[in-house]
């Protein structure tokens, strides 16, 4: 092959590789009901939202399964509402050391907004059940 032939080549092999199916292990079953009745649960809640933990030992699935997650709200949210001007579903990572005024940047970051204001307060975590993978 030559240069340019090669190149595209390594580009779909890329790009297939980059879209292997998700197996749906119980970790990730578990977790896509539970958060999809969060969501369910959330879409007529003032104030404080509920939240979910995820938590279990490494290499159990926990992040993969948390991507899948949003990945099936994201579809679900622009089957219903089409794309519009929404905020679409966010993945960051958490910052070493984290603090919440650090991970409300990373989401600033995310999102191409203004910085938070340093005064920013952090909502209370009420009613936030644990998912154990």
């Amino acid at each position: 092959m030559n240069d340019e032939v090669r190149t595209d080549y390594d580009e779909a092999r890329i790009d297939y590789h980059s879209e292997l199916q998700v197996v749906r292990t119980a970790t990730v079953k578990e977790v896509a009901y539970q958060g999809r009745l969060l969501t369910l649960l959330n879409r007529r809640e003032h104030g404080a939202r509920r939240g979910l933990i995820i938590s279990g030992d490494r290499t159990t699935g926990k992040t993969t399964a948390l991507r899948q997650l949003g990945r099936l709200h994201e579809l679900r949210v622009r089957q219903r509402s089409g794309e519009g001007q929404r905020i679409p579903v966010v993945y960051v990572t958490a910052p070493p050391k984290g603090s919440p005024r650090k991970l409300a940047l990373e989401f600033a970051r995310f999102l191409n907004t203004s910085r938070p204001s340093p005064h920013a307060t952090t909502p209370p975590t009420s009613r936030i059940p644990s998912v154990r993978c």
